[in-house]
């Protein structure tokens, strides 16, 4: 299987073009943003094509640093949003100073690594928030008992696997107050079978506690 890198630098346009995630998340998006205020600064983990990351500094005022694993994500992303400040970085070693960043803001990002990085990823994203900063983290959850983090196929390119870490918002709590973060909201939705993988939808929004 390509690792996730590579599936990504080869699907830019596909994935521009036919994954409507980001509309059916815009409400919570907008529950994470209502703890934010004009001029703080956001890490966008996992930024993909630059939308949200735009979106969040022009019309939320926000100062947005964003981050992707896929150098062709990064460049399709520079040329439609030059405004915005784009990095080559792997979620799981930050490349930035500690207590950096007021808010961090991990969509579609968590879900491509194993169970046991995201430890180390939510142990990163506590290194670089300030104190009391907040988090938004989207993740896949099973639909039954019988998880199994395997690679699966795209809706929109069946020829191609993704890795899928599935997630319970039992486990992603328990993981999160071992980081030193307290849940906020946790929400849920169904997923579009007609473009997205078929598991539960979920989204939290904690905050780093000291």
């Amino acid at each position: 299987m390509k690792p996730t890198k590579e599936v990504y630098d080869s699907i830019i346009n596909d994935y521009n073009n036919k994954v409507k995630s980001e509309m059916l998340d815009h409400k919570y998006i907008e529950r994470f943003l209502f703890y934010l205020k004009k001029g703080m600064t956001v890490l966008d983990v996992g930024a993909g094509t630059g939308t949200l990351a735009f979106e969040m500094q022009f019309l939320h005022g926000l100062r947005i640093t964003a981050i992707d694993v896929s150098k062709e994500m990064i460049r399709f992303a520079k040329k439609k949003y030059p405004q915005i400040e784009y990095k080559e970085m792997d979620l799981r070693n930050l490349k930035f100073k500690s207590k950096f960043f007021d808010a961090i803001f991990a969509n579609y990002s968590l879900i491509h690594i194993l169970e046991e990085d995201i430890s180390i990823a939510l142990d990163e994203f506590n290194r670089v928030l300030k104190n009391k900063g907040y988090i938004y983290i989207y993740l896949q959850s099973p639909k039954n008992k019988n998880k199994e983090d395997v690679y699966y196929p795209l809706i929109y390119k069946k020829s191609l696997r993704l890795f899928i870490n599935l997630v319970k918002s039992s486990e992603i709590k328990k993981l999160l107050r071992k980081a030193n973060f307290k849940v906020l909201e946790i929400y849920q939705r169904k997923p579009d079978t007609k473009t997205e993988f078929p598991f539960n939808k979920l989204f939290i929004i904690a905050q780093k506690i000291g």
